[in-house]
Order: C-alpha cells, then structure tokens, then sequence
C-alpha cells in the first residue's frame, strides 16, 4: 500500500509499504481522508528529534521513519480477536491518543495528560496517511448517518479546540480573542459560536486566512492593529480571554496583551522551540489567569461529533482537497507559507 513516511527533516517519502494486519483489539480501517495539521507541519520541520527517536516507545514499541496523519476517517475492513462493538464496513473516525492508564494523571480520568503519551501517526506502528492504517477499538468511534467522511476527519481538530474552549469557561456576552486563524483556530471560533458568544475578535497576519475566519462572524485583524483596535471596542480594558492558537514567541505576548486585568488566557498552540516568556510584574499587576490546553479528554471526541451532527461546524470555505500524491507541493509547501487554512488528503483506494 501506499503510504507518506517521515524520515528525517522535511524528509517525507511516498512508499510502498506492507499491508498492516490487525493484532487482538484492533480494527484495520481503510483511509478516506486525512488532515495535515500543525503537529505534521512541526514533525516535517524538526523531523525524528520531535517525537519520533531511536528507542521504542513504551506505548508503541515504535521507533525510527513514521507514517504520518492522525486526523482521520474510514471504513472498518477486518477486526482482531476481541474487537467487539465494530463491524467490517462501518465508517467511523479515530481518537488517536494512547496512554497508559497507570499513571496519575491517568488514574485521575485526566488520560490526555499521560506522562507518556503518544499519538496514532505520531510515534506508532502506523499513520492515517496511508491507505490502510491498523488502531485498537478504544480509539475507534462510529461516525452518525448524517455525518460525511469529509467531516470524520475533521472531528480531531474540532475536539482539540473544543476542549480549549472548555478550559477558557467562556460565556456568552464576554469578549473572546483569538490569535491564530489556522485550522485550530478556526475550530476554537466555531466552538466560540456554538457557546452562544457572538463578539470574537481574531488575529492573523494572513490576508487569506483572515477573509476566511470573517464568514463565520469573528472580526479579522493583522496582529499589529489587534491592540488598537481593542481599545475602540471595550471600555473593560481589552478581552475576557484570549486563545493563542499559533504558538510562537511574539503571539504569546500579543496573547497576554490582549487581556483585560482579571482576564484569561489559554495557550491551546505551543513548542519547545518558542517558550512562554513574560513579565512577573506583568502577571501580578493585571491577575491574569494562564491556562494551558492540550488535546482532548475522555468525553470531548462524543460531544464533538454531536455538536457537527447539528451542524456546528461548516466545511466551505476553508477545507481543500488535494491527493497524497501532491502532499508536499500543494500541502506542505503552501501550509508552511500561510497560503492555504486546511488540506485534507483523500487516500487513494
């Protein structure tokens, strides 16, 4: 089968690979489309060193070169021993997140805060952008009727800023800032939309990304107007809480700028290589509250495909298609530039 296969740094091959076959527990899905996301344009950039080494994980038992993708949907094609509630031709979508159930933060139901976890197309045996991908059932959740394949593989990304929202206890008639107009970014408007809050303001230096954020109600500025164009917009002194969806050095301070005293900010976009640098003057003097937000928790995956089976989610506009073939030229490439918003790769058959 074919498969897109990380090696190195910005060292992605499409391979043929062999058939995986599915172990007690698992189901082998046939992929229908797959999302690239920051975490694959990060794992591309920095390659093998950002998460992927030479020791086997101890989830995993993986290491060395990674077949990618871990935003997914498919059809069940052949069950292991044990994989009870599935059938071979469901249409589902996939959790990706393995942990390892023992450790506090997993004892606490906090599993998305294992000390050692790990992602499907991240560190594993295998990777959504491939043809065909082998997961265990836990992962695994039917996708409604009413939901298309298309919108299976955007349940991850959805989940991610679902679960920021929550962190950010954001209620309607508060100001929300949101910095970043990528995918994640979006996700966190439209999860701001399906709260009932209505005033959204959202900063992005991308002409493009910021005429797509403005159809789904948000105000779009570059981050350099973002400070100004708060003052003329509250007398509160800037937002209730702020998002940072981008992750780098100078978004972090536009992020904690952008607040209110009392406000709130959740880092939901973060990497070693940008570390989270401020002012303790800063924090004593306004009592902003900074929350982090990582993934998603047990339950968030359920709600968020109940929310997009109401239609909390539209497509158009911002989600485009290209094949795996052209993953670097018409995926990688213009993503890393901030020319295009969401790419999802439809697997061959």
């Amino acid at each position: 089968m074919l498969a897109a296969v990380l090696h190195d740094i910005r060292d992605l091959r499409l391979e043929e690979v062999p058939d995986p076959t599915p172990g007690p527990g698992e189901v082998l899905i046939a992929v229908a489309h797959n999302g690239i996301c920051g975490s694959d344009l990060k794992l591309f950039e920095m390659g093998l060193r950002s998460g992927v080494g030479d020791a086997p994980h101890p989830l995993t038992r993986h290491s060395g070169p990674q077949i990618l993708g871990h935003e997914f949907s498919g059809v069940i094609t052949a069950l292991g021993d044990g994989a009870g509630g599935f059938a071979v031709g469901d249409r589902v979508c996939v959790q990706p997140d393995y942990h390892c159930g023992v450790c506090p933060p997993c004892r606490t139901g906090h599993t998305h805060l294992c000390q050692i976890l790990t992602f499907h197309g991240v560190v594993s045996s295998g990777g959504g952008l491939s043809q065909r991908t082998c997961v265990p059932a836990g992962m695994v959740h039917h996708l409604p009727p009413t939901l298309t394949m298309v919108q299976g593989a955007l349940v991850e990304p959805m989940a991610v800023s679902y679960h920021a929202v929550g962190r950010g206890d954001v209620q309607p008639g508060e100001l929300a800032v949101v910095v970043g107009a990528g995918p994640i970014g979006i996700g966190v408007v439209l999860n701001l939309r399906a709260r009932g809050v209505g005033d959204i303001v959202v900063a992005e230096p991308s002409a493009a990304r910021r005429a797509v954020i403005e159809q789904f109600g948000a105000t779009a500025v570059d981050p350099s107007a973002l400070s100004g164009h708060l003052a003329t917009r509250t007398v509160r002194g800037g937002a209730d809480v702020a998002f940072d969806c981008a992750g780098r050095g100078a978004t972090y301070g536009a992020t904690l700028a952008s607040l209110r005293a009392r406000g709130r900010a959740v880092i939901v976009a973060g990497s070693s290589a940008h570390p989270l640098e401020m002012s303790a003057h800063l924090l004593q003097h306004t009592e902003i509250t900074i929350t982090g937000s990582l993934a998603f928790e047990p339950g968030d995956f359920a709600a968020t495909i109940d929310l997009m089976a109401g239609g909390a989610y539209p497509t158009d506009g911002w989600v485009e298609h290209i094949a795996l073939a052209d993953i670097l030229t018409d995926g990688i490439a213009p993503l890393l530039a901030g020319r295009k918003t969401k790419v999802l790769i439809d697997l061959p058959t």
